[in-house]
């Protein structure tokens, strides 16, 4: 087709420039007039075959935001910024349509960006900075959201859809921030502490703000309150500094009041290190989890704006000082303070609007009885810390870690034949297996990122598994390239985080303090600044666990208490199925055993033995022969013989499976026995296999968590000096004189707690292990020990 601006496809669109020339089109819809207009990034396969946009599965979804807010599809323009089909449209083409895309959206006052290529262009961000708020460009309002496409195999981004199009159409009036009050004066302060003192308020929400980083060890710098949420009262940093004032301050907070906070583990661990017995009583944002348990939506600022409609309210000065500790030159302390008031006074918004959603939801329980403790007793586990060896962690470094980094440098030159490649370069790792080997795979662009051209993860699992075309001769240098980097990366981000990293996160007392939270749907614990869940039990490549570099107090052992199969035990209690519950009723029976025999026969090898253990643990989950081959390397016909083997020995897991599936579509939403929700807002065709999965992976995952986190909340209360949990696992610094006592009350409480709490009855055993660190525990029969 040889197109000149006489035959183009829209007058203002360069076609002669453009790739996608040659594929159909689906030309803008819409009036002219139009208040509203949609911009996505480009037609998909429907669009193109009916040459419109938004014509399959997706426009019916729009259909249903627009019916929700009063429009028809006739009233608003419909778009793309590239008018012909393209799954992943170049640069190229969005710059040939980029004047048509404006001069069609000129008359409208909202313009909806749907996807990141459409926020790139309208607002010069990612998805992820524009959301949520009204952005102004030249005259126009742009709203920044997700594809409506993307609920189709995301049901959880639906209801972000749906707020969207309503703040794009029917926008809330915009707030009124709260009123703040700024108490400076220490005298003032007092007087106004001794009357909440005489008169406590049943219930304020709090809010501090501090510098010294996000361990405890902060140096508080301001205090907020608020009673209704829309004023607050901040006291400044000479109250804080007032002797007199400071004593009223700690009597108030710890007297009678009940104070909510949100992610207040932070903000009372602050308080406590500097001399104040703060109380979690009630946090916002763990009802929030316990409404929505969707994670990344619970920040304050994000729930406020989305709840309430409020602007972005931090000030420039206010992120500076969360950064380094101290206010820009020249700015306002009061912008600080007008902040923390702020902040106070939306927790008291969202919790009065939580509360109620909670216990119309039926989950408000759920959060008081269970979820809230567990946040009460990470304080205490928070505020411990645990001893990480920063002289051995050098060491490991320098007589393990380099070394191996060395030696794999050498390899990789061999392999490349450039003795100079350094593998840490991403751009000499492209100019060899793209350029001279001639590297071609089909990753294209995955999760908003470009992989045609990436040397990373991805791509070099590609490769190792034969998935890639290259120049003749090249193909075994590839592979063996893509194994060495692998171990080398692996190695090399070993070194960077979990040795160089926690070295430095060492306080002078020797300790690393980490933060838990929720950190999954299914209730399971992350960690963070540091991580420490992602440092595994065993070494890899030669190089010893990081695991051992965690160690005890002087004169204490390590104990740790772990859950045995929780989550299959789990089903045996979910599924009702007779085999599986016999087996794990008889403590003399090993599941693990009894399949690799049934399957491989007497005399079946270690490795044999690994690879069952690997499958009976994913096949209830819905891992297939495909997904065992990729991960474990298991032959793909023996995978599949043992899948179909272990269903033909437990099929009323099956049912139980088959009825988890229909039951999920059928409510949207799985409960666990704690209470524990997973909602699916959004199920259609292209996601029901997903959504079946997810409700199916989070019964037992869930439960097993909630065990643990039960047993955290216990342990806690009695006493036990707990360092951190990891999953199914439970980890103390105990004396070594009561190393024996006190894993013998973890083991006890542990395994008494499913009955306690949901009435099971089949046994959910415990290991309890005893180490002089972390990587040296070793299993203990407590028995033998009495």
């Amino acid at each position: 087709m040889n197109l000149t601006s006489s035959n183009r496809k829209h007058p203002l669109a360069e076609c002669e420039k453009c790739p996608l020339v040659k594929e159909r089109c689906a030309p803008t819809t819409g009036p002219n007039d139009a208040k509203v207009a949609l911009v996505s990034r480009s037609p998909g396969k429907w669009d193109a075959e009916a040459g419109v946009p938004f014509s399959g599965p997706s426009g019916k979804v729009l259909d249903y935001l627009l019916k929700q807010n009063g429009l028809k599809r006739d009233d608003i323009i419909t778009t793309n910024l590239v008018l012909c089909q393209s799954d992943d449209p170049p640069k190229e083409a969005i710059a040939a349509c980029h004047k048509r895309v404006l001069a069609e959206v000129a008359n409208a006052d909202t313009i909806i960006a749907a996807g990141g290529e459409a926020s790139r262009f309208f607002t010069a961000s990612t998805i992820e900075n524009a959301r949520g708020y009204a952005h102004e460009v030249n005259g126009q309002r742009i709203i920044v959201t997700n594809n409506p496409a993307l609920v189709l195999r995301d049901a959880d981004s639906f209801p972000n859809l749906v707020k969207d199009f309503k703040r794009a159409i029917k926008p809330l009036p915009p707030p009124k921030l709260p009123e703040v009050t700024i108490i400076r004066d220490p005298a003032q302060a007092r007087q106004i502490l001794t009357d909440l003192l005489k008169a406590p308020p049943p219930i304020l929400a709090a809010d501090i703000e501090a510098r010294g980083g996000t361990t405890h060890r902060a140096e508080l710098a301001c205090i907020g309150f608020s009673a209704t949420g829309q004023k607050a009262l901040v006291l400044g940093p000479e109250v804080l500094g007032d002797n007199t004032a400071f004593a009223l301050l700690r009597a108030f907070l710890e007297g009678g009041t009940k104070f909510c906070w949100h992610f207040g583990k932070y903000d009372v661990k602050a308080l406590k290190f500097n001399g104040i017995d703060a109380r979690l009583d009630e946090d916002s944002f763990v009802l929030s989890i316990a409404c929505d348990e969707r994670p990344g939506y619970h920040a304050l600022d994000y729930l406020l704006m989305e709840e309430f409609g409020w602007p972005y309210y931090e000030p420039s000065s206010v992120t500076h000082f969360k950064k380094n500790g101290y206010m820009p030159e020249g700015s306002n302390l009061d912008e600080l303070f007008e902040y923390n008031g702020w902040d106070a006074a939306g927790t008291m918004q969202l919790y009065k609007l939580l509360e109620p959603r909670a216990k119309k939801d039926n989950v408000y329980d759920l959060y008081k009885a269970h979820m809230l403790p567990i946040y009460q007793a990470f304080v205490d586990i928070e505020m411990r810390g645990f001893h990480f060896d920063v002289e051995e962690a050098a060491n490991l470094r320098e007589e393990h870690m380099i070394p191996r980094l060395w030696e794999l440098e050498e390899e990789l030159q061999k392999i490349t034949e450039h003795i100079g490649y350094n593998p840490r370069s991403s751009h000499q790792s492209k100019a060899i297996i793209y350029g001279e080997w001639g590297l071609k795979h089909k990753l294209g662009t995955l999760q908003k990122k470009d992989k045609s051209t990436s040397t990373d993860h991805l791509v070099r699992t590609e490769i190792i598994e034969g998935r890639f075309q290259c120049n003749p001769g090249k193909k075994q240098k590839l592979i063996d390239w893509a194994n060495a980097m692998e171990i080398y990366s692996k190695i090399n981000k070993q070194k960077g985080t979990y040795v160089e990293g926690l070295i430095k996160k060492t306080l002078d007392d020797g300790k690393v303090y980490t933060s838990f939270k929720f950190g999954a749907v299914t209730g399971r614990t992350s960690s963070e600044t540091p991580n420490i869940q992602n440092i595994t039990r065993s070494g890899h490549y030669g190089i010893p666990s990081m695991r051992t570099l965690f160690k005890p107090s002087p004169g204490n052992v390590i104990v740790q208490a772990d859950y045995s199969q929780a989550e299959l035990r789990s089903i045996a209690v979910f599924s009702k199925d007779p085999t599986l519950t016999a087996i794990y009723m008889d403590s003399k029976r090993s599941l693990h055993k009894e399949r690799a025999l049934a399957f491989y026969g007497e005399g079946y090898t270690k490795d044999e033995y690994v690879q069952g253990k690997n499958m009976n643990f994913g096949i209830t989950y819905g891992q297939g022969a495909a997904a065992f081959h990729g991960m474990y390397g298991i032959p793909y016909d023996t995978a599949q013989e043992y899948i179909d083997a272990w269903w033909k020995d437990f099929p009323t897991i099956k049912k139980w499976v088959d009825s988890v599936h229909i039951e999920v579509v059928k409510k949207g939403v799985v409960i666990n026995p704690f209470g524990r929700k997973r909602r699916f807002q959004l199920i259609t065709r292209e996601n029901k296999s997903e959504v079946q999965r997810e409700a199916l992976n989070f019964l037992p995952q869930s439960t097993a968590s909630d065990f643990t986190l039960a047993s955290v909340v216990r342990l806690n209360e009695l006493g036990v000096p707990i360092v951190a949990t990891v999953h199914d696992s439970i980890v103390a610094d105990v004396p070594e004189r009561d190393a024996h006592s006190v894993a013998r009350i973890m083991k006890e409480v542990m395994e008494a707690m499913p009955k306690e709490k949901i009435g099971w009855t089949l046994p959910i055993t415990v290991d309890v292990s005893i180490g002089d660190n972390w990587g040296a525990v070793e299993e203990v029969d407590l028995k033998v020990a009495a």
